[in-house]
């Protein structure tokens, strides 16, 4: 594959818009499954269902903390810059999730 194409793959996958899965429709595609698995299947995605609501979901562990040696300076860096073939889907992730 061309850096180009890979390039668009990774656009694609990042730009992706999350929408809530509609899980009876997807356990129905599966023409691999006979209809006792596709029962099996749908009834596990139900019991997980949250994870396929189309949202990313909220970070639920206590916040981290860092805690500084007796005597230490905070050391200060120029931030790093986002190379140019990241830069719009960087952009527009930090505008979405301001929202």
């Amino acid at each position: 594959m061309s850096t180009a194409s890979e390039q668009e793959r990774a656009d694609r996958i990042l730009d992706a818009r999350y929408e809530a899965a509609d899980l009876p429709d997807i356990v129905n595609q599966c023409a691999n499954l006979n209809l006792s698995e596709r029962d099996e299947l749908l009834t596990l995605l139900r019991r997980y269902e949250t994870l396929f609501d189309g949202t990313l979901g909220d970070w639920k562990l206590k916040p981290v903390s860092l805690e500084l040696r007796e005597g230490s300076v905070p050391y200060s860096t120029r931030p790093y810059p986002i190379p140019e073939k990241y830069f719009k889907t960087t952009h527009k992730e930090v505008k979405d999730s301001a929202k």
